[in-house]
């Protein structure tokens, strides 16, 4: 009996342990939406991921393939983003970012920020919102092109601010697999329960 008891505490305590995570970076960009230009708008990056699901390619550096991202561009519109992409931290240098991905990986930076802030987080709990000087949109240009669902999106290469911010929801939201492992677990013990008596 204490062993199930046991075994089920850590089903538990498993399926808590996952939670999502909101990124999202803001600041000032000109540049191009399907061809259409845009001058000085602010916009908003959004890219939501799973604190199960964050990668380690390096000590001190962790990733997110993002699970969607979107972009709000002020006077233009909200478009998802149908390229794959990451959100990244390195905190070996202080810099946390958004880049391309490809679908397993990360890709080349398209907006990042670096402060010493950063130094000490690990990209599983929540920071800021922060804004940070020495941010940098760049490498739009590149190839393969970033596409959303209002079409191919190129930012001009700029610096300067960029606010960034991680939220996670402390709730946490179990994940199906976990939660079938659960229910087993709890229809095992039932029937330990009857086999005793």
């Amino acid at each position: 009996m204490r062993f199930t008891t046991t075994l089920l505490l850590a089903l538990f305590t498993t399926v808590l342990s996952a939670a999502p995570i909101t990124i999202t970076y803001s600041s000032t960009a000109s540049g191009t939406l399907a061809g259409n230009p845009f001058t000085d708008a602010a916009f908003t990056i959004t890219a939501l991921a799973d604190t199960a699901n964050r990668q380690t390619l390096a000590p001190g550096v962790f990733f997110y393939v993002n699970d969607s991202a979107q972009i709000a561009i002020s006077g233009v519109g909200t478009f998802g983003f149908t390229s794959p992409t990451s959100s990244f931290l390195n905190s070996n240098v202080n810099l946390a970012g958004f880049s391309r991905s490809n679908g397993s990986n990360l890709g080349s930076d398209l907006v990042s920020t670096a402060d010493s802030g950063l130094q000490t987080y690990d990209l599983l709990t929540s920071f800021g919102p922060t804004s940070f000087s020495s941010g940098a949109i760049q490498q739009w240009a590149a190839s393969p092109a970033v596409t959303t669902s209002g079409g191919t999106l190129l930012l001009n290469d700029a610096s300067g601010f960029v606010t960034y911010q991680a939220v996670v929801n402390s709730a946490g939201v179990p994940e199906p697999g976990t939660s079938v492992l659960m229910l087993g677990g709890l229809g095992a013990l039932g029937f330990l329960r009857l086999r005793r008596r």
